[in-house]
């Protein structure tokens, strides 16, 4: 009987602590277009629990992959971001040219400037979250 009591005090107080709900928006969304591919950057602003940003799709525009750029020994790499973009809890992560951001590959037609991309992004708890990007030029 006194096991039964443990074990309902460790189960409540785990649902006491349970992770709150992410509530993660975006922000400031632009999309640089050079040549046949692209780049996407924003600011995920979470005001709830933990997330991850799993993927990112640009659906009718390329397909699009989360990377990240490095400097290693003077030279600038870029690698692909596979287990995604972390997003703290109540916090902020920026998404930006010279760290992550977005690539957007095999563009079927060319971005003009003033346009915008409709940009899917996946989070690992909160679902799809789907932006409208305006497309702009190099800064």
């Amino acid at each position: 009987m006194r096991a039964a009591y443990v074990m309902l005090g460790a189960v409540s107080l785990g649902a006491c602590h349970a992770d709150p709900a992410p509530l993660v928006t975006v922000n400031d969304a632009r999309v640089i277009a050079v040549s046949n591919s692209a780049a996407a950057y924003f600011t995920l602003a979470n005001s709830g629990g933990r997330d991850r940003l799993l993927s990112v799709e640009a659906p009718g525009v390329g397909k699009a992959s989360l990377h990240e750029t490095t400097m290693a020994g003077g030279i600038m790499q870029m690698r692909t971001l596979s287990t995604g973009i972390e997003v703290p809890p109540n916090g902020r992560v920026m998404l930006s040219p010279s760290g992550r951001h977005v690539m957007i590959d095999g563009l079927t037609t060319p971005l003009a400037a003033g346009s915008s991309v409709r940009l899917k992004l996946t989070f690992e708890r909160q679902g799809v979250v789907t932006v409208s990007a305006p497309v702009g030029g190099p800064r």
